[in-house]
């Protein structure tokens, strides 16, 4: 049962960061994140 880690991990990180927003939990894991074109793209990483 994958799907209900995935959803206490979420609700762990919404609680953590008093947030549901996804671009307010991405900055408060100091994680980079880029907007990218991906025509032609074979992979991402």
């Amino acid at each position: 049962m994958m799907l209900m880690d995935i959803k206490k991990q979420a609700d762990e990180l919404a609680k953590k960061f008093q947030n549901r927003n996804p671009f307010e939990i991405i900055q408060g894991l100091n994680v980079i994140l880029l907007f990218v074109p991906l025509i032609d793209t074979k992979a991402l990483y």
